[in-house]
């Protein structure tokens, strides 16, 4: 496969460390830019797009693996530039309103069926905290989720992998 240069020379920029002098010089061009991260979903909705805060947590730009604490990061666009992405803000993504399991992974870089994994664990989870808290408000809410999956399992079809699309 051959790879145009500029690609190649964009990856590897990214595999590298900072030098410490390199770390000093952006802290000290982020201070003289006379601006600071919003911290706020209300200070972000005002903000030009694509974002330029590449680090902000909800940016689709990078992405942190490994166990929580470490500094690992992947690059879920190594082959654009940010300012490239068609999505750059999660929160953004998301207000527009429920997506197509292939449309996240496009979005996010991943595919259809690892999108519907990460969706499955959040459920657990959701389920999971719902069923600890004992609250009486939020244990009929998992009755009514219970009984809406019941439901939803009789009227929908499935997919040919057995999961509702």
């Amino acid at each position: 496969m051959i790879v145009p240069d500029k690609v190649q020379h964009r990856c590897f920029t990214n595999r590298r460390r900072l030098t410490r002098d390199e770390i000093e010089e952006g802290i000290r061009l982020v201070d003289e830019m006379g601006y600071e991260r919003p911290r706020t979903r209300g200070e972000c909705l005002g903000l030009p797009r694509p974002c330029p805060f590449v680090g902000c947590r909800y940016h689709l730009y990078l992405y942190p693996t490994g166990v929580a604490g470490t500094s690992n990061l992947r690059i879920n666009f190594p082959d654009r530039d940010p300012t490239e992405l068609e999505h750059s803000c999660a929160l953004d993504f998301a207000d527009e309103g429920p997506h197509a399991l292939e449309r996240v992974g496009e979005v996010l870089n991943i595919t259809r069926e690892r999108v519907r994994q990460v969706q499955n664990v959040a459920l657990r989870k959701l389920r999971w905290a719902l069923y600890k808290s004992r609250d009486p408000h939020l244990v009929d809410a998992l009755a009514l989720w219970d009984a809406m999956e019941e439901w939803r399992s009789e009227r929908e079809p499935l997919d040919e992998w057995g999961y509702w699309e």
